[in-house]
């Protein structure tokens, strides 16, 4: 079971010298567990922007073995704007059981003794 999510900027956060000409930033996220070890295999984890200029954004990686997924993307705003960037693990849900047919209808009561 994960307990954690850790989001860093390995490196120099790059800010666009104007608009359009787009700066490359890249960010990783890291899972672990409760004892601090990483292992996330195929894991999902989504990174988002608040940035609309972002590109590409709402973006989906797989973590690999050591629970490590980067994500490096373009950003066309030289506007000085704080930017939040967001990482969100998907974790697993158990499936809904597969049913076909109507509910099964509760019990009946027991008839009242005469």
């Amino acid at each position: 079971m994960f307990t954690s999510l850790t989001l860093t900027v390995p490196k120099d956060y790059q800010v666009a010298s104007s608009e359009s000409t787009g700066a490359s930033n890249r960010v990783l996220a890291r899972l672990t567990d409760q004892f601090g070890s990483g292992d996330g295999r195929g894991e999902k984890i989504t990174f988002t922007s608040s940035d609309p200029s972002v590109t590409p954004n709402n973006t989906t990686r797989s973590a690999n073995v050591g629970g490590s997924a980067a994500f490096t993307y373009h950003r066309d705003s030289a506007s000085g704007a704080i930017e939040t960037i967001t990482a969100q693990h998907h974790a697993h849900t158990p499936p809904s059981p597969n049913r076909s047919g109507p509910a099964p209808s509760p019990p009946t009561p027991p008839a009242p003794e005469r």
